[in-house]
């Protein structure tokens, strides 16, 4: 057991694997730390050794995932990714963020857009004591491209399937300050989406599935960070500019 410090932040390294192995402090000290809740990525094997279902949390919190289906949905490809079949895996875990958050992943799309809805990257969705959906979802919305779903049923365009190339990586950042929610693509400083209101959670964070019709993501997604605050465009580059050369961004 133990504190680490990284970029001048205190982070809890006491989790432990199976076996009681300490799991160390993320790898890339460029990434920023403050109000980190959540941080999985494939290309660290203390994360992900690369088989079996168990995704470790690297933030120090011990939010440890389930990766769901076909066990071995792993590829070295940009270091070490997952890759999802589109089929029945995906990413479970036991973490609902909070109405304020950050969440930053790089994904690839190995799918082409078709009439399909609704194959998701992440979702928070769940469903209230009313009956009703809520939460957040980033997804591909058929040949229009993605679109970022929040509460009950109400979506957003992010980008036609023009931006959205297939088979090429891209990093998203999704902000939610409470009152708005702000997408930002790779290491753009302005948003290409801004959606005015806040979001709860009623779900927990699944990563490569939307809850939704055909809902699992085909193809791979490098990391997950999640943060209960929200980042500031500085920060943002940051991370960016941290992970970009493993995903061959520029």
């Amino acid at each position: 057991m133990g504190i680490v410090v990284v970029n001048g932040t205190a982070i809890n390294n006491s989790k432990t694997t199976t076996g009681n192995v300490p799991i160390p402090p993320p790898t890339n000290t460029n990434v920023i730390t403050s109000g980190l809740q959540l941080y999985y990525d494939a290309s660290n094997t203390s994360s992900y050794p690369g088989s079996g279902n168990i995704v470790y949390d690297l933030s120090g919190n011990n939010r440890t995932g389930s990766l769901q289906g076909t066990t071995g949905g792993y590829s070295s490809t940009a270091g070490g990714t997952w890759t999802f079949n589109g089929t029945n895996q995906f990413i479970t875990t036991s973490f609902q963020p909070s109405s304020i958050f950050t969440l930053q992943m790089a994904f690839d799309n190995t799918y082409s857009y078709s009439a399909d809805w609704n194959r998701g990257i992440f979702s928070t969705f769940g469903v209230n004591t009313n009956g009703i959906y809520i939460g957040t979802q980033l997804n591909m919305g058929n040949t229009s491209g993605m679109h970022m779903w929040i509460d009950n049923n109400a979506f957003y365009s992010i980008g036609t399937s023009s931006i959205f190339n297939i088979n090429q990586w891209y990093i998203m950042t999704v902000v939610s300050t409470g009152s708005q929610v702000k997408i930002y693509l790779n290491g753009n400083t302005t948003p290409i989406t801004t959606v005015n209101g806040g979001t709860t959670h009623s779900g927990t964070l699944a990563i490569g599935e939307s809850k939704y019709d055909s809902n699992y993501w085909k193809g791979y997604i490098g990391n997950t960070l999640v943060y209960n605050r929200a980042l500031s465009v500085s920060e943002i580059t940051s991370n960016y500019d941290s992970l970009k050369g493993r995903f061959g961004l520029s």
